[in-house]
């Protein structure tokens, strides 16, 4: 299933906004929050923010990969600020 481009501009400035907080992506991979309270932020994120709540960890770590990769400026200057 192909998330529509209202949910991707709800992802990738999420996305966005954890980077500028210094978050690294394999904690944006688990939404912040460890890897058991996943479910947890899935499902405020899926209240307060409307994203689908057919969202799962698995399809939501794909899309932060496919997000790297079609961003390569925001990997670069995350790790510009990281040295």
């Amino acid at each position: 299933m192909e998330f529509s481009n209202g949910d991707k501009k709800e992802f990738d400035l999420w996305i966005s906004q954890q980077l500028d907080k210094n978050h690294s992506w394999e904690e944006i991979k688990n939404l912040c929050a460890s890897e058991d309270q996943f479910d947890n932020a899935l499902e405020f994120l899926v209240d307060e923010q409307m994203w689908p709540d057919d969202l799962s960890h698995e399809r939501w770590k794909i899309y932060v990969d496919d997000y790297k990769e079609l961003h390569p400026s925001v990997v670069l200057s995350k790790i510009w600020i990281l040295k």
